[in-house]
């Protein structure tokens, strides 16, 4: 069995230990401040010292009660069972983990506390916390969470604290304890009094203030939740507050207005896609009924406009048989689609892009690609190819 330091003290950043086993290319220690990656939380880093020679722990893992200390397979050798170590924590590493860890359980108890709603999955990396909850949110209630969540890891401190209780003992806190519980004998409990009581293993601060800012980087399905923090979450906040105020500049507005002002621009800008999609679907009723010429029975029509080919495509289900449509895009693009046996898709491509150089492919009934120039009289080629 291994003792688990990092339980006693998360802020240990050297310790002395025993070896009293080695397998898996791995030595176990009878204890060790090294977290095992365990609870959706990432193992430590860092290295051992072993006669003044220095080996770099690659991954620290936990199976039942011992944890494995994972080393180059070409040094196992060099240890023995009862040799002495120096272990050597990663320390900024370990406390960006331990500062994420920390903002994930207020942030989990927050949401819990104020919409009732638990926390599914978690993940802890250095820095950076991604989060699942069982219910969606709204970006407001989103909003008041983090507004509440700041203000603890910045300037309302809150304590954290740690106790080890018995899976038996656990029923006397009731409707209090937050999560899951595991199934073991042995339970360590994390507490932020007034706040969040819940079942973990992990490493966390003393105090809630150590936590610092977060910055919000993803907000998805009203469930899905990424931050950073630490000095990943500064970085952000500089350039983000620089690209704002220069970005406002540019505009020529206040940068309070900034946003409110992007919202309005993209709510015009849809509807001005809206009424752009119309508009062409009215030429394409226009050019299926009327095509640009016919050869023989097969009927061409030619149109110069900015469509995406799921647009074309859903309309063309209502074109006539024997059709076949080319649509000119910008930067050269070209689309075609055709339900004309004598002109199929993808062989007039072809022979755009073997006559004006480019690049594309597709099939008989739809092809799309860019050549290198567009030629003046398309309609002559594709009478060419009629023959």
């Amino acid at each position: 069995m291994t003792e688990f330091l990092f339980w006693k003290d998360p802020y240990l950043k050297t310790f002395k230990a025993k070896i009293i086993e080695i397998e898996k290319n791995s030595i176990i220690l009878d204890q060790t401040a090294f977290y095992p990656q365990s609870g959706n939380q990432v193992s430590d880093k860092g290295y051992i010292e072993k006669e003044k020679k220095r080996y770099e722990i690659e991954n620290v893992l936990k199976e039942g009660e011992k944890v494995y200390h994972q080393i180059n397979a070409k040094f196992v050798d060099e240890f023995k069972i009862g040799d002495s170590i120096i272990g050597n924590i990663e320390w900024q590493y370990r406390y960006g983990i331990m500062r994420a860890h920390s903002s994930q359980h207020l942030l989990s108890a927050i949401i819990k506390n104020k919409f009732d709603i638990d926390t599914v999955h978690a993940n802890i990396l250095f820095e950076e916390v991604m989060l699942q909850i069982s219910h969606e949110i709204t970006e407001s209630q989103l909003k008041e969470c983090l507004q509440e969540l700041t203000q603890i890891s910045t300037i309302e401190n809150h304590k954290f604290g740690t106790y080890i209780t018995s899976k038996k003992e656990l029923s006397k806190y009731g409707a209090n304890l937050r999560g899951d519980i595991p199934d073991e004998d042995k339970i360590r409990l994390v507490e932020v009094p007034g706040y969040d009581l819940i079942c973990c293993g992990g490493t966390h601060v003393k105090n809630s203030t150590e936590i610092g800012p977060l910055f919000l980087y993803e907000f998805k399905k009203g469930t899905d939740i990424k931050y950073v923090l630490g000095k990943k979450a500064l970085e952000l906040y500089s350039q983000f507050n620089v690209d704002l105020i220069s970005s406002s500049d540019m505009l020529g507005i206040q940068y309070s207005n900034f946003f409110p002002f992007i919202h309005k621009q993209y709510r015009e800008y849809n509807q001005l896609e809206l009424n752009y999609i119309k508009v062409a679907s009215n030429l394409l009723d226009y050019i299926s009924n009327y095509p640009s010429f016919q050869i023989e029975d097969c009927k061409i029509g030619i149109l110069e406009i900015d469509l995406e080919y799921r647009v074309l495509q859903k309309q063309f289900k209502d074109f006539p048989e024997n059709y076949m449509l080319m649509i000119l895009r910008p930067q050269n693009k070209v689309i075609i689609i055709s339900n004309c046996e004598n002109l199929k898709a993808n062989d007039v491509l072809n022979d755009l892009i073997q006559h004006y150089g480019g690049k594309g492919g597709g099939s008989t009934y739809s092809a799309q690609g860019a050549l290198d120039i567009i030629p003046e009289d398309i309609a002559s080629l594709i009478k060419a190819l009629f023959k």
